[in-house]
């Protein structure tokens, strides 16, 4: 999948389960676009670097299709969180990154 200036092809997230995120590093806010081939499950989580839950961002049954989630950083101290991404076929983390 290709993100530029946060386009991303349809057709690729129908095929794909994996979650992008950009703007990342972000100031304020942040969005988080992933696709599901069918119904799942979906968990995405902010975790600290000592592995503390931060915030929870999503804990639901989701629809298959392409989703958009617009996040809410603003709160967050300066610095390097975990996300981690899960369905009952996939899984990822990664490195969330706030500035100021």
């Amino acid at each position: 999948m290709q993100i530029q200036d946060g386009i991303i092809g349809i057709e690729e997230l129908k095929n794909n389960t994996s979650l992008y995120i950009f703007p990342n590093p972000f100031t304020d806010y942040t969005t988080f676009v992933f696709g599901l081939k069918r119904n799942e499950k979906v968990n995405l989580e902010i975790y600290d670097l000592a592995g503390q839950l931060i915030k929870p961002i999503i804990n639901e049954e989701i629809q298959a299709g392409e989703h958009i989630v617009r996040f809410d950083g603003s709160l967050l101290s300066p610095g390097i969180y975990i996300y981690r991404f899960r369905t009952s076929s996939h899984s990822q983390t990664g490195r969330l990154i706030v500035n100021r």
